[in-house]
């Protein structure tokens, strides 16, 4: 499978993130982690919207509004990038990064 760039991709990772408090948004990993492209889906127990964008991601700024179960690809460098909101307390994402 090829990456973004044309090159091949050299793994996959995964991982998860929750928005503790509903309207304080969290990045989707604290840590610089390299990758070149990020897959992000609501977790299937989520009853609200989980909002994916940048630092500047809320319930009314954001760049992509998902449901439980829906998911965004989104080509990146690192996922200290992409910031999540909830609408509900406790909901989440879980994510499969390629470096």
């Amino acid at each position: 499978m090829l990456g973004i760039t044309g090159q091949p991709l050299t793994g996959f990772n995964q991982g998860s993130q929750t928005v503790t408090t509903a309207g304080t948004r969290v990045q989707l990993n604290t840590a610089s982690v390299p990758c070149r492209v990020v897959l992000i889906t609501g977790k299937l127990a989520n009853t609200g919207y989980i909002y994916v964008g940048d630092v500047n991601v809320s319930s009314t700024a954001y760049g992509k509004r998902l449901l439980a179960g829906d998911s965004i690809t989104i080509p990146i460098g690192n996922l200290n990038l992409v910031y999540l909101d909830a609408s509900v307390n406790g909901e989440g994402v879980d994510y499969l990064y390629a470096a």
